[in-house]
């Protein structure tokens, strides 16, 4: 759809919330959240993450230097999601790593239900998630909507967006459910605790 990030050329620009590095950023937190886990899925529908492939190879990077068995999971439908879990929580020491797409967003309250009812500790990309869930990190989505508007405006004033770059996001957040974690026995360290832009008791 465009060129590049810096010249997108044509006539569009934007914000993209793709950061592939956070995908080894999400396996450092589950792993310091919950210490004991020894394997981590990631949760993703193909037909709405379709740049699946920029996150997998950090994914494995991290929980390789982790000690965590990296299990890439593909899901289409909540039957498939319920499946996957289901199977995780049979097995010991497991968490998830939800990927950020449209179905996973769609479903997240239903997601979350499904990992609290199980008590896997998983880990999800926006704080959208926090009714219920025990962690999020990922780009602070208030800010890229104000950034926006500002684009809005330049275009509005004459500029041709081919020439504004696609810009990536500057501000992370990270956000723990203290009371999600008590669910799979969780203590959340105080370092971690910390280090989170909000915290939900």
């Amino acid at each position: 759809m465009i060129a590049s990030l810096p010249r997108p050329g044509g006539n569009m620009t934007g914000f993209a919330p793709i950061v592939p590095s956070l995908a080894g950023k999400w396996a450092e937190l589950i792993k310091e959240i919950a210490p004991g886990i020894i394997r981590a899925s990631m949760l993703f529908n193909p037909q709405s993450a379709t740049f699946i492939e920029s996150y997998v190879e950090p994914f494995k990077t991290a929980t390789s230097a982790l000690g965590i068995e990296a299990v890439i999971s593909p899901v289409e439908n909540m039957d498939a999601v319920e499946a996957q879990v289901t199977a995780e929580a049979r097995k010991s020491n497991s968490a998830l790593v939800v990927i950020p797409d449209a179905f996973t967003e769609l479903q997240r309250a239903k997601i979350v239900a499904l990992t609290v009812r199980h008590g896997i500790p998983a880990i999800n990309w926006s704080r959208s998630f926090e009714s219920g869930g025990l962690i999020s990190y990922g780009p602070f989505l208030i800010e890229e909507y104000r950034r926006g508007a500002i684009y809005a405006d330049r275009i509005l004033e004459g500029e041709k967006p081919s020439e504004l770059p696609v810009q990536t996001p500057v501000k992370f957040e990270l956000v723990i459910n203290t009371k999600a974690a008590q669910t799979p026995g969780l203590k959340v360290p105080p370092a971690l605790l910390a280090r989170a832009d909000a915290v939900i008791e």
